[in-house]
């Protein structure tokens, strides 16, 4: 009785640690799954946007290895993540964008500690085995200057003159923010004589956009997409979009629903 007792004892706990294995390192390598890309960082605490160290740090521990970071530049023009500055102002109660050092020195919504490159270049020094996804950010020659992992940087751009910049200086990583263009076959034949390889977009895709974005994928163009992140992610949603969209940007790890 005991043996038997003990047998399937063992049994559940093999099985809890390998459920807890599949959640914790999803194998972004396997052929034909989407990549999950943590927006703005990834929810923390049920808060989205935060742009924060804690937000990585929690993200990169329940599973994702692509971070999405919105980026704009202080009043001294130093680069620092921050999806906006309406927000900062409003938790800060300031009403003028800050320095550098005030940006640093403050907290997101009270608690959480804020991001710049430098602070960036070390959380990726540690983690070798993560991407970053870059937005708002239009400047990709100065932000690769500063980055110092620009092998493992995604940048979304939203003019073809950051496109072509990007393309001379050799970068291979563009993401072209398709509501910033006028998508048709010349919009193709622009990312394919400048190496773009990427497309970014909201989840609401219109017959037009749909056509748009697999003609794209026949010419091996990959497709992320973003939900709203006050509206929940339904396996409906996905399910839909699966069979021509490449990654999605979420704010927790468990969104994912596989098919």
């Amino acid at each position: 009785m005991k043996k038997a007792f003990y047998f399937l004892l063992s049994i559940f706990l093999l099985l809890s640690s390998l459920l807890t294995v599949s959640c914790s390192n999803y194998d972004y390598a396997r052929q034909g799954d989407p990549i999950l890309i943590a927006h703005a960082g990834g929810a923390i605490d049920g808060n989205s946007y935060t742009n924060s160290l804690d937000a990585m740090n929690k993200s990169y521990e329940d599973g994702f290895r692509y971070f999405e970071l919105d980026f704009m530049t202080t009043s001294d023009d130093k680069i620092v993540a921050i999806h906006d500055w309406d927000r900062w102002f409003k938790d800060n109660n300031k009403k003028k964008i800050p320095t550098h050092e005030e940006f640093m020195n403050s907290k997101i919504k009270g608690k959480y500690s804020p991001l710049d490159i430098a602070t960036l270049n070390v959380w990726f020094k540690e983690h070798e085995d993560a991407y970053l996804i870059t937005d708002k950010i239009n400047d990709p020659k100065r932000f690769l200057t500063e980055f110092d992992y620009p092998k493992r940087t995604y940048m979304e751009l939203f003019s073809k003159q950051a496109v072509i910049e990007a393309n001379e200086i050799g970068f291979g990583n563009t993401l072209l923010s398709l509501h910033a263009f006028t998508y048709g076959d010349k919009l193709i034949d622009f990312m394919l004589e400048n190496n773009v390889k990427y497309i970014t977009t909201s989840y609401n895709v219109s017959p037009r956009k749909k056509k748009f974005i697999k003609k794209a994928k026949s010419k091996d163009i990959s497709t992320f997409f973003f939900f709203d992140a006050n509206k929940p992610v339904t396996s409906e949603k996905m399910n839909d979009k699966y069979n021509y969209i490449d990654g999605f940007y979420l704010e927790e790890f468990s969104q994912y629903k596989p098919q």
